[in-house]
C-alpha cells in the first residue's frame, strides 16, 4: 500500500508550526493523540500506528486548539480572531 497524504515529517511540522518554523510540545502532543485515537478506527492502513488520514484529519482539530489557546493566552489577538471569524460568517 502506498500513501499521498501527510507522509512527511516536513509537511507535519510546516502544519503545526509558527511563521519562524517553532512548534509549541502541547501542539505535537495534541495531534498524536487525536491522530492515535482516529488510526484506532482505520481498517485500511493495518501496518501503521498512526494512518495518513488519521494524521490529516487531526490537523484541522489542532489548528482550532491553537487558535482557542491563543485567545486566552493574548486577550487582545483574541479579539482579532473573533472579528474575523464574525466576517467569515
Amino acid at each position: 500500500i502506498s500513501s499521498k497524504e501527510a507522509r512527511s515529517a516536513d509537511w507535519v511540522i510546516s502544519v503545526l508550526s509558527d511563521l519562524k518554523g517553532l512548534i509549541q510540545a502541547r501542539d505535537i502532543v495534541r495531534l498524536l493523540q487525536q491522530a492515535a485515537a482516529r488510526s484506532q478506527t482505520d481498517t485500511y492502513w493495518t501496518d501503521r500506528i498512526l494512518t495518513p488520514r488519521s494524521i490529516r484529519d487531526s490537523v484541522v482539530y489542532c489548528s482550532k486548539e491553537k487558535i482557542a489557546e491563543i485567545e486566552q493566552e493574548n486577550p487582545a489577538l483574541g479579539k482579532v480572531f473573533k472579528k474575523l471569524k464574525t466576517c467569515r460568517n
